[in-house]
């Protein structure tokens, strides 16, 4: 009796069946980290912005700081690129003048946000 070489139907679905698992699994991968990346493209986004509009508040008079519409400004140059991207400033003291900067955006339908404090005085 001659046997002959090859694979069954059985051994060949099996085959299949392993490699589907494998690219499944590297597709599911994959996408994850292209919606880890994407946050952390928007938090940098956020951050950018959140910067910007505290090195504008150092560039203008002190007593300018606090009665300057920063949000208004951020969207006239250049912010509000996130989805539903919202700025806040919150104003602690006189001199020195505690400063929050609060970014807010929508994530994929989530909120999110992020802030950075700084302290301004007068020169």
């Amino acid at each position: 009796m001659k046997r002959e070489r090859g694979l069954t139907l059985l051994e060949l679905m099996i085959g299949v069946a392993i490699f589907i698992v494998a690219v499944i699994s590297l597709l599911g991968a994959y996408v994850g980290a292209l919606v880890m990346s994407e946050g952390s493209r928007n938090l940098n986004t956020a951050l950018n912005d959140a910067t910007r509009v505290i090195e504008e508040m150092r560039n203008v008079p002190f007593g300018s700081v606090s009665t300057t519409d920063w949000a208004t400004w951020a969207r006239n140059n250049g912010a509000n690129s996130l989805n539903s991207e919202a700025i806040t400033t919150v104003y602690q003291g006189s001199d020195p003048l505690t400063v929050t900067v609060t970014v807010s955006w929508a994530d994929k339908n989530r909120p999110r946000s992020t802030s950075l404090v700084t302290v301004i005085t007068q020169r």
